[in-house]
């Protein structure tokens, strides 16, 4: 009897050429592909399976998985491929798998259920990806947010609970009614939260980008909100601006605090600004008496501090009349104290003009390298302790506050001075470089810690140290400092060695 077995051949050639091309086209895909049989046993993995595991396939078909896999991923792993093989369901895992160089990497793992023709369960076929990079994005962007909300004093014991988890932060931003947002440097569009366009009155649905929200920024303060832009797209220099808006659609006049960090991407441009916004009028309007309160306190104390002064210079042309030397020299150490009283009524003084606006810039062009070397040859004049060196340079116009800019090369001479010892030397440059210039000033003093440098430029903010401590001072100057340069569109900034020295940098546009 002669049986016809043609269709059984020829379905059986076109089952093998099937599966000839899955696996040509398995082997040269470069995605991870796999298929698993009825009993949830491994047969058949691709080439990129095996680059990335550096084991045969044998070795793989043979083993447990669950040595390649992350301790913290294994039980969520087995559960959900269990309940799937159970059911015949689709499964996707997301876990850590250790590679050849024995270092974990995140793989993306979809399986698919194979069914006969006559619907029979007959396992899955999967196919994977390397998501690492993706993965660390996610990861990076929740720790900017972490990072975002530490910065915010009123948050602290918010954070302690909330630092964990994206999802309890954006719990923490409702309840805290900060808005959040994502800014694109490119191409000005952002991605605002409810809470941040209610707060600036931005449509609370549709496209945003930078200029509608700078349309609510008052006059006074957009250079320095377009500044602040200009650093993070070109320097990457974290965002944390406090501004007045009037809002868009009741016109009332607010404070807005904005904290920020900036992102870079593949080719290392800054590309994003992840920042957070809050409401700090009424802050603002407790600093605004704070500061009138320092500004008439600190009047009042001139006025008895100018008649001491006068009768202490009296009376030591007196003693010196007289001939009298004790009682001169006494007098010259009083007056040198009231001195340094006067400039911390100054400091103080010249904080509440700062805060409150009253600060006017006198700017025009003057020749800084003249202005410097003024001032080194004052300090030579009446500092003997120390070598000042000044490595002079040719004409350097500047545009800018002849003062002010000098008020910030004399503090930073004074504490370079102030923290080194006697006989150190004390050198100071100035330089052009790409477009602005460039001062710097370097001791042989104690120097800072790494932790401090950072706070530095802080309001009252004084470096804790047995050294430190015994230099009289409020932590006023280098913030009033930083205030200037930055009210110039400059930068300021320090580098310094524990026990070697410190370096001091500002930048000005020319």
């Amino acid at each position: 009897i002669a049986i016809d077995v043609t269709p059984q051949v020829k379905a059986k050639i076109a089952i093998e050429e099937s599966e000839i091309r899955f696996r040509t086209m398995a082997e040269g895909s470069g995605i991870f592909i796999s298929t698993i049989d009825v009993d949830g046993k491994v047969d058949y993995l691709n080439k990129t399976w095996m680059e990335f595991t550096g084991q045969t396939f044998n070795n793989l078909n043979n083993s447990d998985w669950n040595h390649l896999i992350h301790p913290e991923d294994l039980d969520q792993v087995s559960d959900i491929y269990s309940k799937s093989m159970s059911k015949h369901q689709p499964f996707i895992l997301e876990l850590r798998l250790l590679n050849a160089e024995q270092r974990y990497r995140w793989i993306r793992l979809k399986g698919a259920p194979r069914f006969d023709t006559n619907k029979s369960f007959q396992g899955y076929i999967c196919s994977g990806v390397d998501f690492t990079e993706e993965k660390q994005q996610l990861l990076e962007i929740a720790h900017i947010n972490i990072a975002l909300v530490r910065a915010n004093e009123q948050l602290e014991f918010t954070n302690e609970k909330l630092r964990h988890s994206e999802e309890n932060l954006q719990s923490a931003f409702n309840a805290a009614d900060l808005g959040s947002c994502s800014l694109d440097l490119q191409t000005g569009k952002a991605e605002m939260s409810l809470r941040y366009r209610s707060l600036y009155g931005l449509p609370l649905e549709g496209d945003i980008d930078w200029g509608m929200v700078t349309k609510a920024v008052e006059p006074e303060f957009l250079s320095e909100v377009n500044l602040a832009m200009e650093n993070a797209m070109n320097y990457g220099t974290p965002v944390d601006s406090t501004y007045a808006i009037r809002h868009l659609e009741t016109g009332e006049r607010r404070w807005m605090r904005v904290a920020g960090k900036v992102r870079a991407n593949e080719e290392g441009s800054f590309s994003h600004v992840y920042a957070v916004v809050m409401d700090v009028t009424v802050q603002k309007q407790d600093e605004q008496r704070k500061n009138d309160f320092i500004a008439m306190v600190s009047h009042e104390l001139k006025t008895p501090l100018t008649s001491v002064t006068g009768y202490a210079q009296v009376l030591k042309r007196m003693a010196n009349k007289a001939g009298d030397l004790k009682p001169a020299t006494l007098l010259d150490k009083m007056e040198l104290q009231l001195k340094k009283m006067s400039a911390m009524i100054n400091g103080f003084l010249n904080i509440s003009r700062l805060e409150g606006g009253k600060i006017q810039m006198d700017v025009r062009e003057f020749d800084m390298s003249l202005l410097i070397k003024e001032i080194a040859d004052e300090f030579t004049a009446t500092t003997s302790g120390h070598l000042i060196t000044y490595h002079e340079v040719n004409s350097q116009i500047v545009v800018a506050d002849r003062d002010k800019i000098g008020h910030v090369v004399n503090n930073l001479v004074s504490n370079a001075i102030k923290y080194s010892g006697s006989s150190s030397q004390i050198e100071i440059s100035c330089d052009t470089k790409e477009g602005e210039l460039l001062f710097s000033i370097t001791d042989q003093g104690i120097g800072v810690n790494s932790q401090d440098l950072p706070k530095l430029f802080d309001r009252y903010y004084r470096v804790q140290g047995s050294q430190s401590t015994s230099v009289s001072g409020f932590g006023i100057g280098l913030y009033l400092s930083a205030e200037i340069i930055e009210r110039h569109g400059g930068r300021i900034w320090a580098e310094s060695e524990p026990g070697v020295g410190s370096t001091f940098y500002f930048s000005l546009p020319l």
